[in-house]
């Protein structure tokens, strides 16, 4: 069994901010895990490809394996209130449409 963590932890102290994906691979090697699943919309300062590649060079270098980049919300939807995003149930329809 391989162990890893997602990147999908707000910031303690501005939970309108995602934890930067570099402390995210630190911590992941910190804790001896093998990989580590990223959201393309959340933690990464630029999706340019010179950061991306080294982000990946990060992770490689670190014996880190990234087992998932993702994007966007999969099947749930998002409702937003005084700066706070959660999740929220799909209507029927739109969730149809998404797994189809």
């Amino acid at each position: 069994m391989r162990l890893g963590l997602n990147t999908l932890i707000r910031d303690p102290d501005d939970q309108t901010q995602w934890i930067p994906i570099e402390t995210m691979i630190d911590l992941a090697i910190e804790l001896g895990l093998d990989l580590i699943d990223v959201q393309l919309d959340r933690g990464l300062r630029s999706l340019d490809d010179a950061y991306l590649r080294s982000i990946r060079e990060r992770c490689t270098s670190s014996g880190l394996d990234i087992g998932y980049a993702g994007v966007g919300h999969g099947f749930v939807g998002v409702r937003e209130h005084d700066a706070t995003i959660t999740a929220d149930a799909l209507a029927a329809d739109e969730w149809e449409d998404r797994v189809s």
